[in-house]
């Protein structure tokens, strides 16, 4: 009895397997049946396709259905149109052949649609050190559901003196599959171009310096310039990411989420604006000068008509007004000049109420008449 049933078993497995391998092999050459690939989709026309482009070759059928393996979507094929079918969460039904088999139902005279889909994202060589920007063909029958583009947004405008280089990073769903493939020849590079156009409206309106922070300012650097310039960069991804609802209309590719990889001044301009920031600093710091040395200059008449006012005006009534000019002159050059035309001998009449003693020159000058009488100073003891 048990070897009857063991006999049973092995005939069941040996059938279930030759089943498994008969099912597998019409799936694999995408005869009545097809094998979901994991987060990927495929089209399934009418006519099979000889070439990705469909306006080429022999072109291609009627899209019929939409197969995928795309983790927790399931596909909502309720409108009559299929540009309108779309991935949403839920769990997709397949049949028993899938959960027995791990094959879905094409059916007969259906092809899964051949297409191509371009990107430019950081890739890696092998045993490469350095993530570096890289292009990417895809030719296959089965599309990823969820993939990144590297948008590259060179000489950007802004409002200020130099223009900027970004390059932003997107993460992208395609949340309409047909619209994806069909709408247009390349929805990857419509959605590149829509998220250059919102860049570009929101450069327009800002300084480079608010984008840069610390890192370039001709006027130095604040505080919190860095804050604000992640503030700005923040507000310039929402504004990409909010582009979804644009490319999800046009093309049926939805962004879920972007990252800024860099941004660069464009170099010969920036070197213009380091130019004209640094004449700008010099010509302040000339213009500085030149107040600071008006000021001090005025300082000082202030103060000598100050002096004029409180001591000199006083001292030219008194009795020894002489002698204190004397004084004053000997206090700030420490000698007193002393012109007397016409006489052979110079005398220094000094102040005698200050201490100061005449001092006699009691050598001769030239008996003869001069033109000029000479200037001579004579210091005080």
């Amino acid at each position: 009895m048990f070897l009857e049933i063991g006999a049973y078993l092995l005939f069941l497995i040996v059938v279930y397997v030759v089943t498994a391998i008969f099912f597998r092999t019409l799936a694999s050459f995408r005869f009545l049946f097809a094998i979901p690939k994991a987060n990927m989709f495929a089209l399934v026309t009418t006519f099979k396709n000889t070439d990705t482009k469909l306006t080429e070759g022999n072109g291609a059928g009627t899209v019929v259905n939409v197969i995928h393996g795309i983790p927790g979507k399931r596909i909502n094929k309720s409108n009559h149109d299929p540009m309108q079918w779309l991935f949403e969460d839920g769990v997709e039904k397949r049949g028993l052949l899938y959960s027995l088999f791990g094959v879905v139902w094409i059916g007969p005279f259906r092809y899964l649609l051949k297409s191509k889909v371009r990107t430019f994202r950081l890739g890696r060589e092998d045993k490469g050190t350095e993530y570096l920007d890289s292009p990417k063909d895809i030719t296959s029958e089965f599309l990823f559901y969820s993939g990144e583009q590297l948008v590259t947004i060179l000489d950007a405008e802004t409002a200020g003196s130099f223009d900027l280089d970004f390059r932003i990073n997107t993460i992208w769903e395609a949340k309409y599959p047909v619209r994806v493939v069909l709408k247009v020849a390349d929805s990857i590079a419509f959605l590149s171009s829509a998220v250059k156009d919102k860049v570009n409206l929101f450069t327009g309106t800002h300084q480079p310096e608010e984008f840069l922070g610390d890192r370039y300012n001709e006027n130095g650097t604040s505080t919190d310039s860095k804050t604000n310039s992640e503030a700005v960069k923040n507000e310039l991804i929402k504004r990409v990411t909010d582009t979804c609802e644009q490319t999800e209309k046009e093309v049926g590719l939805s962004i879920t989420a972007a990252r800024l990889v860099s941004i660069d001044p464009d170099q010969a301009q920036f070197k213009f604006f380091i130019l004209q920031g640094t004449t700008r600093r010099e010509n302040d710091a000339r213009l500085a000068i030149a107040e600071n040395t008006l000021a001090i200059k005025r300082k000082q008449n202030d103060g000598d008509a100050d002096f004029i006012e409180r001591v000199l005006k006083p001292q030219s009534e008194l009795p020894n007004a002489v002698g204190l000019a004397l004084a004053d002159a000997y206090k700030k050059n420490q000698t007193v000049t002393v012109f007397a035309p016409g006489g052979g001998l110079l005398n220094v009449v000094g102040n005698e109420s200050l201490g100061q003693k005449p001092k006699m020159q009691d050598t001769a000058v030239s008996t003869r008449k001069p033109v000029k009488a000479p200037e001579v100073e004579v210091p005080f003891e």
